[in-house]
């Protein structure tokens, strides 16, 4: 399977160009390599204008505090190789000297090998949100000075408006996130099939058939990579719109465990041991098993990815009254306190992840797998004391 590099790009194009927000992407000396028509719209500064200038000469961040101004914002990403999220303070100011008030975030492209390999800054225009929120406040003023015996009824009106608004920003947040993650994820296996793919068109007549054959598998393995981020945005849609049907069946939860455990057991490092503890049984649930087994493997999956020094893994299955309870503990890196709240948002990953890969889907999925069954999931954990996470099912969870 060939699929050329000026595909991926004209791909890649074609979706920031469908977004909505402004997209501009940097290399590694901080000029602009793509730069979409929202960017240009808002910049006032043409693609033509715009495309191999530093990107502080073209795109104009102000901000009370000056350390999220363009230049130190670009200089803080392409050192730390970490994403800088912009805050609702940040405007934009235009060529035509125009102001408009943005959201959005500045982010590390990498390589298939995690190398630096420029930013993308993805951004939306909030002027609208802006003005309102000011238009509010004024009205809340004088009315509340015209108005003091109604103050419950402007209380609850004011409460309504400011809950709308919040809700248009965190959908613009999560949009933000969603177009970064996308634009990481995919980029990464697919500049592994292009160089895969050119190997095979360019030397396949010099290569023995064992190397094809690794060189095609490889290509398949990132193309499954792909699949799966998208059955997984699937599934998570089907669920929060109500149309995923449960198939709820009986089967033994120690069971399941142990086949979750043995699937990792064999790719398992040296460095790394599972163990799988059955206490106060019996075992048997009433869910979706394919839910379940998606929870636990994501669950383990991360106790692994997220201890990179190793140890021991531990899952303790219990039955307590009518739930079953599983526990998975690993020695990791922990959970930093201010990410708690936010660590089963769609495409939230914890801030002192660094380099270690994932979308921040995982446990968005297994909270929804959860709540489907009427089940809890509790986080407990300390920096570099590792993590624990306790699953709670009904027996009768469906």
């Amino acid at each position: 399977m060939m699929v050329r590099p000026e595909l991926n790009q004209e791909l890649l194009g074609n979706v920031f160009e469908s977004m909505g927000g402004a997209v501009v992407t940097t290399d590694l000396a901080g000029n602009i390599s793509f730069f979409n028509q929202t960017a240009e719209v808002l910049t006032s500064y043409s693609q033509a204008e715009a495309l191999h200038k530093p990107l502080p000469e073209i795109v104009h961040l102000q901000n009370p505090n000056p350390a999220e101004g363009t230049s130190h914002l670009l200089s803080q990403v392409l050192v730390t190789g970490q994403a800088m999220e912009l805050t609702r303070d940040t405007s934009l100011v235009g060529g035509d000297e125009n102001r408009h008030y943005i959201i959005g975030s500045l982010a590390p492209i990498k390589d298939a090998a995690g190398n630096l390999q420029g930013t993308i800054l993805v951004f939306h225009n909030i002027s609208h949100l802006k003005q309102t929120q000011e238009a509010l406040e004024k009205a809340n003023t004088e009315l509340t000075s015209r108005l003091l015996s109604q103050d419950n009824v402007l209380q609850k009106a004011e409460a309504a408006l400011i809950s709308s608004m919040q809700k248009e920003h965190e959908q613009l947040e999560l949009k933000s996130r969603f177009i970064s993650t996308i634009s990481h994820e995919f980029r990464s296996p697919l500049t592994t099939i292009t160089i895969t793919s050119d190997l095979l068109l360019s030397f396949g007549d010099q290569l023995t058939p064992e190397e094809s054959v690794l060189y095609m598998e490889k290509i398949q393995s990132d193309v499954g990579v792909m699949t799966k981020m998208l059955d997984e945005l699937v599934m998570l849609e089907k669920i929060e719109t109500g149309k995923y049907p449960l198939n709820i069946t009986g089967f033994d939860l120690a069971h399941l465990t142990r086949t979750v455990l043995s699937e990792y057991q064999a790719s398992l490092s040296s460095n790394h041991r599972l163990y799988l503890e059955c206490l106060e049984g019996p075992f048997t649930l009433q869910a979706d098993s394919r839910l379940i087994r998606q929870a636990i493997s994501h669950l383990v999956s991360n106790a692994i990815k997220f201890s990179p020094d190793g140890g021991k893994i531990g899952v303790i299955l219990k039955r307590r009254h009518n739930s079953l309870q599983l526990s998975i503990t690993d020695p990791g890196i922990g959970v930093l306190a201010k990410d708690m709240d936010h660590l089963y948002d769609v495409f939230y990953r914890g801030q002192n992840v660094g380099s270690i890969p994932g979308t921040g889907l995982g446990l968005a999925l297994v909270k929804k797998f959860l709540s489907l069954h009427k089940g809890s999931i509790v986080l407990k954990s300390c920096i570099g004391g590792g993590t624990t996470f306790n699953m709670t099912i009904p027996v009768a969870a469906g």
